[in-house]
């Protein structure tokens, strides 16, 4: 009797992206391609730090990518060395601070660490870490080569970065509150402004960038590296 193949889904890797908040491990784990299984399991919702690392681990994921800012990477070397101690491929992206905090995760466990990498860098990488005859990977910070993008990809890109330069200073700061997981209220009660204020920017916003929701906007924002912005950080 033949065996009949496996269905393309499971022969996909899965990948989990954990972070503190949903919004930007939703947007990060839509930066991915069809190619990849992606679960997404976010701190916030989760009762504790250790329900978070039992979530990962029921997936019996191929790789884990950890999403961090400066405002919740004080948790990041416990999570990485707990899952690495359990056999799990971390690799590690955001914010991740200075070349101290680096080496921190570094000898946590994580396979890769990455500042302020972009959507393109992090699908390279993906993919290098989950293709079965890449071998193993030292735990070292892994330097991602740049690679030009394709003429269309690139043309998308540009695009992106076009709308974004059209927010207003106080549109820029509600958008990369967002992308940090801030609430509306959140966001008034740090620029000491009105809700509704908050609101308004976020309409505009929207229109701007021509996305139909929050998710889509935070997706759009980081999928062109715009966290990485020196004048974005310094406004929010």
């Amino acid at each position: 009797m033949t065996t009949p193949a496996p269905t393309t889904d499971r022969r996909r890797k899965r990948v989990v992206v954990v972070g503190q908040f949903t919004m930007v491990v939703e947007a990060v784990s839509r930066s991915l391609p069809a190619t990849v299984r992606t679960a997404t399991v976010a701190l916030d919702t989760a009762p504790s730090t250790n329900a978070a690392r039992d979530s990962v681990l029921r997936s019996s994921p191929a790789l884990v990518v950890l999403v961090v800012s400066r405002l919740d990477r004080v948790y990041a070397p416990d999570l990485v060395s707990e899952l690495a101690g359990r056999g799990q491929r971390v690799v590690v992206i955001g914010q991740v601070g200075d070349a101290g905090e680096s080496r921190e995760l570094a000898a946590a466990g994580a396979m890769a660490v990455l500042d302020g990498v972009g959507a393109t860098e992090l699908v390279r990488l993906v993919a290098r870490l989950t293709d079965p005859e890449a071998g193993t990977v030292g735990r070292t910070r892994v330097a991602v080569a740049p690679r030009r993008a394709p003429d269309a990809a690139l043309t998308e890109e540009r695009r992106a970065l076009r709308r974004l330069a059209r927010l207003t200073p106080a549109e820029a700061r509600t958008l990369w509150r967002l992308m940090h997981g801030d609430s509306v209220l959140e966001i008034a009660e740090r620029h000491v402004v009105s809700v509704e204020t908050v609101r308004s920017h976020i309409r505009a916003l929207l229109t701007k960038l021509d996305a139909s929701s929050q998710l889509a906007a935070v997706a759009l924002a980081w999928r062109v590296g715009w966290q990485s912005s020196p004048a974005v950080r310094d406004a929010a």
